[in-house]
């Protein structure tokens, strides 16, 4: 329930907008941050992809309808273990070859968070050079998971904080992705049209304040028990200089 009260209700979801979501998230940042986090990073990416009306509408139907019917959520797979910046000229190491209807994508991206609960992972990848764009194509491939190719590597569970948000390492192995979920297509070497700070930045933000919040209640429930400690009295100066 919680994942589908964002999605917009032409697609089956709950409709909650920035605000709504932005006020739970601060409640879930409370008390669990790590799905917290998970959360926010579906809710970001839907939400800027709609307020930008960035894909297609029928792409987008298409994968909240899924969702709707079978759980999981959406995030980005961009990190690569050496790629630099996108923005200042990094290249990505996936690759794309044509296949019949779409394309496989072959490589590894790293620092996926909430892996494990992924329905659809936007993959950054590269298309060749062709007619229409002789310097390749930096693309969005919408890639359904689970999938034929596409695992899981549980690279992090040795870090607490990677760990409890299912940040895993992604390995693609030729997994198919249709033609129609190839979406926000750009020439290598143009620059993308800025398109503005988003809103739904707001419910990520909301996290840190409720977890900032939860340490707080924490500490004053601390020093209620160090009463009779010698601790209290520097347990309520680390208090007060932290209010």
């Amino acid at each position: 329930m919680l994942f589908r009260s964002g999605l917009p209700e032409r697609f089956g979801g709950g409709g909650a907008d920035v605000f709504e979501m932005t006020l739970a998230q601060e409640i879930l940042g409370r008390a669990d941050a790590s799905t917290a986090l998970v959360a926010g990073m579906h809710y970001s990416l839907l939400g800027r992809v709609i307020d930008n009306a960035a894909w297609p509408e029928d792409v987008l139907r298409e994968l909240c309808a899924a969702m709707d019917r079978t759980g999981g959520t959406i995030n980005n797979c961009v990190t690569e273990a050496d790629l630099g910046s996108i923005s200042r000229g990094g290249l990505l190491a996936m690759t794309a070859e044509r296949a019949d209807g779409g394309w496989r994508l072959t490589g590894r991206k790293i620092f996926v968070t909430g892996a494990p609960a992924l329905r659809f992972m936007a993959t950054a990848a590269v298309l060749p050079p062709s007619d229409a764009s002789p310097t390749g194509e930096l693309v969005n491939a919408l890639v359904e998971a689970p999938s034929e190719g596409l695992s899981l590597v549980d690279t992090w569970s040795g870090a607490l904080g990677l760990r409890g948000c299912g940040n895993f390492d992604v390995v693609y192995d030729r997994v198919f992705v249709p033609d129609h979920r190839i979406v926000e297509r750009l020439p290598i070497g143009q620059h993308r049209r800025p398109q503005g700070g988003s809103a739904w930045a707001l419910p990520l933000a909301a996290i840190a304040l409720g977890v900032g919040q939860a340490v707080q209640a924490r500490m004053d429930a601390l020093a209620r028990d160090l009463e009779d400690s010698p601790l209290k009295d520097a347990v309520r100066a680390l208090l007060a200089h932290h209010r």
